[in-house]
This record gives C-alpha cells, structure tokens and sequence, in this order.
C-alpha cells in the first residue's frame, strides 16, 4: 500500500508538469509550422512582394496601351501613330523604302521557321511622305 501512494504522489509531481510542457510544445509547433504560422507568414510576405512586381509590372504596360489607345482615337488622331500601325497591320510600304526586318526581344519563331519582329523601313532619297 505504501507502494501505491509513492507511486501516486510521483505521478502527481509529474503528471502536471508533463502536460505542461506537451501543451507548450504543441502550440509552439503550431505557431511555427502551423497554417497561419511564422513560416506561413514568411511565405505570404514573399507572396504578396512578387504580387506587387507584377501588378506594378502589368500597370505599365496598361498605361502604355491606353497611352497609344488615347493616340488612335478620331478626335486627336496621331498621324505618326496611324502611319506605323498601319505599316504594321497592311504591310504599307512607299517605293523608295528599304524594309529590315529586326528581331523582337524575345526572338520567337512562328510554326513556318520565320523571325517575327519589328519591321524597320528606311527612306532613300527624298523622303516625301507622298509616294506609296
């Protein structure tokens, strides 16, 4: 019987402790590796810092767009504008151009083995805008 009530008041001593430090232990595991832990929110951080590269990224080039949007429109038409888009569209080249054919950024090759790029036309002679 004295066994039993040493054993007992052992476990007493050890019991709380124990559960003590299993708890501690389990909510600082949580708070580390957890869903919405340290780590978690590292990842997040990192996450929202290349969201914003890319939103910033993709703003520029909508303010690019809208700002050769706004040069096509009918009321304040750029004749400079209208000249390379349509060179570009329709192919429109006058007869004393010369055409290069320079290669984009990204270099990219269509389906057939062409270069797809940016054509460049250089005027030889005059240079009057009259001829097509």
């Amino acid at each position: 019987m004295a066994l039993r009530k040493d054993i007992r008041g052992y476990a007493r001593q050890v019991v709380g402790p124990t559960l003590a430090v299993s708890l501690f232990a389990y909510f600082a595991y949580h708070a580390v590796e957890g869903d919405r832990g340290l780590l978690a929110w590292i990842q997040l951080e990192q996450e929202i810092e290349s969201t914003q590269a890319e939103l910033t990224k993709v703003t520029h080039a909508r303010e690019a767009l809208a700002h050769q949007t706004e040069l096509l429109r009918s009321d304040g038409l750029d004749p400079d504008m209208l000249d390379e888009r349509a060179r570009a569209v329709l192919g429109l080249v006058r007869k004393d151009e010369v055409i290069i054919v320079a290669p984009a950024a990204d270099e990219h090759r269509s389906d057939a083995g062409t270069v797809r790029g940016r054509l460049v036309a250089l005027t030889l002679g005059s240079g009057g805008n009259d001829a097509r």
